[in-house]
């Protein structure tokens, strides 16, 4: 507790990721960093250094469609993937709790919606759209053009301040290293 993440599990993390970034892109499969993922995108350039999981969004309309590329591609390799009530969990391997989690995002109006546990995360459309393209490690992932709407979530010292999801006492912290968490073992130095 109170830890930064193994480097194993960032490099699990970012081989889910990238997996099914290459697969949605490769489908015309619309979807964007959100939450935990567009946060650490935005501020390190990948992962939070004490990130557990990944959040991308994917419109409900698309659902059907990813669930069958993600079934059909998943045969043979150790992924496999988890329904939960509020989004489809790309779980590494049956033997650890690494995932990447599809939240499914529905069209509100002028907004899109995503419900995370029992939370809603409004992003209007207009700070969604055009998608830009926020360096990740040695990718790019598609963002929501306007960084700003993390400050609705995480609010407005973000960019400079943080909590550690499982710090029992919510303390905000000072990042005095920007950096992303560590994917290869030569990065830990």
């Amino acid at each position: 507790k109170g830890k930064n993440s193994p480097v194993c599990c960032i490099n699990h993390l970012y081989e889910l990721l990238t997996f099914l970034g290459d697969l949605l892109d490769a489908n015309s499969v619309e979807w964007f960093a959100i939450i935990g993922t567009h946060l650490g995108a935005v501020r390190h350039g990948g992962f939070n250094p004490w990130e557990t999981d990944g959040d991308i969004g994917v419109l409900r309309r698309d659902k059907e469609k990813v669930v069958t590329l993600l079934e059909k591609a998943l045969s043979g390799t150790h992924y496999y993937l988890e329904e939960r009530e509020e989004c489809l969990q790309l779980q590494f391997s049956r033997k650890n709790s690494l995932h990447v989690d599809i939240i499914w995002g529905n069209e509100e109006d002028d907004n899109i919606v995503f419900v995370t546990k029992g939370l809603r995360r409004i992003y209007p459309k207009k700070d969604i759209y055009p998608l830009a393209a926020c360096p990740f490690y040695h990718r790019t992932v598609p963002v929501p053009h306007n960084k700003e709407v993390l400050k609705t979530f995480y609010g407005e010292n973000v960019f400079t301040h943080g909590y550690k999801q499982w710090s029992r006492d919510k303390k905000e912290f000072l990042i005095e290293d920007f950096s992303p968490a560590p994917i290869f073992s030569e990065d830990k130095k």
